[in-house]
């Protein structure tokens, strides 16, 4: 199961050490049900992570370049894939599907997973260079 481990305690210690913001990937249902209320979902995250002091990537937001140049399913998780791969951590919301699968393959690279927006280490601070 893809869930939040041990690797937890990564991510606060590198904002303390580097007073920098980590690049977090939101893994979140986007097929099942009502494409943009999922779109929506993942955007309030990246905004609730983007307030902690991180750089969220929403693979979401590829909808919009769908709606003029569409593309098959793999064509869009093989470009998740590449940017999944830069990312430093990712949420993940327990759904399955596609973002189930992200969630495994990111779970290989032994890289924080956060189930919670409590989980995502607070560097807020850190990063508008106020170090505490």
């Amino acid at each position: 199961a893809c869930s939040a481990g041990r690797k937890l305690r990564a991510l606060p210690s590198a904002c303390r050490r580097m007073g920098a913001a980590v690049k977090i990937y939101i893994a979140m249902k986007y097929t099942s049900g009502d494409n943009f209320e999922n779109v929506k979902a993942a955007v309030d995250i990246a905004e609730k992570i983007a307030a902690r002091g991180h750089h969220p990537y929403v693979p979401h937001l590829s909808a919009f370049w769908n709606l003029i140049y569409q593309h098959d399913y793999d064509f869009w998780m093989t470009l998740d894939r590449q940017f999944m791969l830069c990312c430093d951590a990712m949420y993940f919301s327990g759904q399955a599907g596609g973002a189930h699968d992200e969630c495994k393959e990111f779970q290989a690279l032994s890289r924080p997973i956060y189930n919670r927006i409590e989980q995502v280490p607070d560097c807020s601070e850190e990063r508008n260079g106020h170090q505490t």
